[in-house]
């Protein structure tokens, strides 16, 4: 596991919650360092990877003493419900069976987190915050889980049949009775409690506050020890009805659209975009919505796509929705960049850019889909070829007419701009240094077909084209071809110096001083295939596929 959080362990009785099926649900035990110290979402382990991925379909809720857990089709998202942050969340990149939560339930005695999916049970250890492996159970389907709050045994409904673990034993035994309900515990579907144990008016749906007349079906639900619900929605993440305040909270998290968009790194926090090109996705895997929810589900329950943002250390999320932002026509993106607290997108519909909480058209240009930034220039390829917009007002300051361009790398000899036919340049001005602009562009010799990404480091220009990856050595003026870099999709380069590279195959990193290469797959860590943009930062750097973005930091932060 890559986290290093730590929960802490303690004991607690919680009044439950009457179901219909006769058993009760109460709040568990779990927490964090007790010290609170540690930061929730830390950087500073080596080779730890984390999976953000669209978690707004909830099937299951899970409370503790001091967190709140919500199992989701794409994995469990954790709240520290003390600080009101995000944790780092777990899926199968973590060692879970499958990403597809099926049913949660947090054990009093040892705050571990029992955690059922689409194809088997794990535990999330408290103490080595680490998924480990049940044993017994076929890897099937888990339909429930509960509890026995007095000796800590666990109870799981596995493919039609019961099993237990005995005292919180990972090793489970198939059962010759059906369960003691009377004296279980486990979080419950909404639709199985009485409604007039509900505090809030209307039992099932809940109104959004991301899109104006959008309401969301309920379906699971626990409550901890003070008092406040937490409650899980079919599309829109999950919602806190707060005991003192007797009001929802919305509560978001993860990815807020389908995943491989392009990541930015602004001052204020990472942005999120969806895909471009991927369009408009209804709800996930209806059969793993639990109650009535599988069959009552309208088209007012399809979440829409927006751009998330989270905060440096991913401990909070919001949501910019288009529909309800003045100036964010289109959330889906080809590319994004960011200088200090300004974002820019590059969807078809145009260049957005984002300040803040504020969106708007920007420049006039048409679909765009690569981005560069000079000192006095944000660079735009697209439709319409190539162009120069001023930083200070979108006004175009230079344009460049030539066949659609979708990548961009700049030097300070030159603009770079690669096309479905090959590359070409400007040369910028000797004289003017560096961020000045070219007279005019010129085809580049160039080997390997259509261009599909571009970067350079201080002394070379990496070319990723349909045929492979081409070198170019700037200082010599010679191409060279990097066989090792096949299918190549997306560069970077970090602040080292390191060339990292999204391909069909994974995340490899070129070390172009010394010549040494590494790769990870999805056994690594990887969300999935292909790599479709990378982001390098300093110690850390973000591998986007269509099955969720990785956060891998490759050293420990501070060396």
């Amino acid at each position: 596991m890559r986290r290093a959080t730590r929960l802490a362990m303690g004991a607690l009785e919680l009044a439950g919650l009457v179901l219909l099926a006769g058993c009760a649900s109460t709040g568990t035990v779990g927490g964090v360092d007790a010290g609170g110290n540690e930061p929730p979402f830390p950087a500073s382990r080596a080779n730890e990877w984390v999976t953000i991925r669209d978690f707004r379909y909830v099937t299951s809720v899970a409370t503790s003493q001091t967190l709140a857990f919500f199992g989701t089709t794409a994995g469990v998202e954790r709240l520290d419900t003390l600080r009101d942050r995000w944790l780092s969340p777990v899926t199968a990149a973590d060692g879970l069976p499958d990403d597809r939560v099926t049913a949660l339930v947090a054990e009093p005695t040892s705050g571990d987190l029992w955690i059922g999916t689409a194809r088997g049970l794990a535990r999330l250890g408290a103490f080595i915050d680490e998924v480990e492996p049940v044993f017994g159970p076929p890897p099937f389907r888990v339909a429930r889980l509960l509890i026995d709050p007095g000796d800590g045994t666990v109870w799981a409904e596995v493919g039609g049949l019961w099993w237990t673990g005995p005292h919180g034993s990972p090793v489970f035994e198939r059962s010759g009775a059906l369960p003691p309900f009377e004296r279980l515990v486990g979080s419950a579907a909404v639709d199985q409690i009485d409604p007039a144990r509900l505090p809030w008016t209307d039992p099932l749906w809940v109104d959004s506050p991301l899109a104006f007349g959008a309401r969301f079906r309920l379906t699971a639900v626990d409550r901890d020890r003070r008092d406040d619900w937490y409650v899980g929605t079919w599309g829109d993440n999950g919602r806190r009805w707060a005991a003192s305040r007797q009001s929802w909270e919305a509560l978001h998290f993860g990815l807020a659209g389908p995943a491989g968009g392009p990541i930015a790194s602004a001052a204020g926090g990472y942005w999120f975009p969806p895909r471009a090109g991927s369009g408009r996705r209804g709800a996930a895997d209806v059969s793993l919505a639990p109650g009535r929810v599988r069959v009552e589900l309208t088209a007012g329950t399809e979440a829409p796509p927006a751009v998330a943002r989270a905060s440096r250390d991913l401990g909070e999320w919001s949501y910019a929705v288009p529909v309800e932002v003045p100036g964010l026509p289109e959330a889906a993106a080809h590319a994004a960049l960011a200088a200090g607290d300004t974002v820019w997108l590059a969807t078809d519909q145009g260049l957005v850019r984002g300040i803040g909480d504020a969106w708007e058209r920007w420049g006039d240009t048409g679909p765009v889909y690569a981005l560069a930034l000079d000192p006095a220039y944000v660079w735009v390829g697209g439709e319409e070829g190539l162009a120069a917009l001023d930083r200070r007002d979108g006004s175009r300051a230079a344009s460049f007419p030539a066949l659609r361009v979708v990548a961009l790398a700049l030097t300070p000899e030159a603009v770079y701009a690669g096309t479905e036919t090959g590359l070409v340049a400007g040369r910028r001005t000797a004289s003017a240094g560096a961020g000045s602009l070219p007279a005019s562009i010129e085809r580049v010799e160039f080997r390997a077909g259509a261009v599909r990404a571009l970067v350079a480091t201080d002394t070379l220009l990496l070319v990723a084209g349909a045929t492979g990856l081409e070198v170019f050595d700037r200082r010599a003026g010679t191409w060279r071809p990097e066989p090792r870099a096949a299918e190549t999709r997306s560069l970077a380069v970090d602040p080292e110096g390191q060339v990292w590279m999204g391909t069909a195959r994974g995340l490899a990193r070129w070390r172009p001083a010394t010549g040494e290469w590494d790769e990870w797959t999805p056994a690594d860590g990887l969300a999935g295939l292909p790599v479709l943009h990378v982001l390098a930062e300093d110690g850390v750097v973000w591998a986007s596929t269509p099955a969720g973005a990785s956060r891998f930091a490759w050293r420990e932060a501070g060396r």
